[in-house]
C-alpha cells in the first residue's frame, strides 16, 4: 500500500505512514472479523479502491457510470443483418436464447439444423 500511495500521490502517502496504515488495515481487517496477519487481493484492492476518491482532483467534473439506461432506442431485430457463427466457438464462449417452438425464422437446411442443435 505504501507504493501504492507513493505512485499515486507523494502528498497523501506522506500523511499515510507505515505505523498508520497498518493500524488502519489490521483494526479494520479484525473488524470485519477477518485474520489480520494475511491481506487477501480482494481486501488490498478494496483497500486502493478506498483510497481512490483521495487522488481526486478538487473543483472537477469526475464522470460516473450509471446502472440505469437513461436513453433506451428501441431496435427491430427482424430488419437486423443476420449473423453466424460457428458452433465451436457456441460451446465455448456462447448463449443461445430463443423463443419455445420459433423455427419460423429459419429457412431451408437452417430448420433442420436448428431441431438438432435443440435436441
Amino acid at each position: 500500500m505504501r507504493l501504492f500511495l507513493r505512485e499515486k500521490d507523494e502528498a497523501i502517502a506522506k500523511a499515510w505512514p507505515k505505523k498508520r496504515l497498518r493500524d488502519f488495515i489490521v483494526s479494520r481487517l479484525t473488524a470485519a472479523g477477518y485474520d489480520a496477519t494475511f491481506l487477501s487481493k480482494e481486501n488490498r484492492l478494496r483497500l486502493q479502491q478506498g483510497f481512490g476518491p483521495m487522488f481526486r482532483e478538487l473543483g472537477r467534473e469526475h464522470p460516473r457510470m450509471s446502472q440505469t439506461a437513461k436513453e433506451i432506442v428501441p431496435v427491430d431485430l427482424t430488419a437486423m443483418q443476420r449473423q453466424s457463427f460457428s458452433e465451436s466457438s457456441l460451446k465455448e464462449h456462447g448463449t443461445v436464447w430463443s423463443v419455445k417452438d420459433e423455427a419460423g425464422t429459419f429457412t431451408g437446411h437452417e430448420v433442420h439444423l436448428w431441431e438438432q442443435y435443440q435436441k
